[in-house]
């Protein structure tokens, strides 16, 4: 577990992510990582549900999946660095969506 968290450390270093919500899957790699990600933090939820019904005998298992769902987010973020790709940001104001009609 410690590589995992050297490896975070270093990509997120590298991604210097942005610090608000960004939508992510700009690259095709990106969206990979994400959706593995996706099944890292699946997987973790699954192991937690065991060890909180005390049927988990190796809590390190916990530890390596959580932090792998992190450093595959610092790869992504990295992947879209170095392409370039610029983050996109969440548009909540409704009425510049079109979904609000305007009276």
């Amino acid at each position: 577990v410690d590589w995992l968290v050297l490896l975070t450390r270093d990509f997120k270093t590298l991604a210097k992510p942005d610090s608000k919500f960004i939508i992510y899957g700009e690259t095709l790699a990106s969206s990979i990582l994400d959706v593995a990600r996706a099944i890292a933090r699946r997987a973790e939820r699954q192991l937690a549900k065991m060890k909180s019904k005390r049927i988990l005998d190796n809590l390190k298992l916990l530890e390596y999946l959580n932090h792998l769902s992190g450093v595959l987010y610092f790869i992504a973020r990295y992947e879209e660095k170095r392409a370039n790709a610029k983050p996109k940001h969440p548009n909540y104001n409704l009425s510049t969506q079109g979904r609000i009609p305007r009276t």
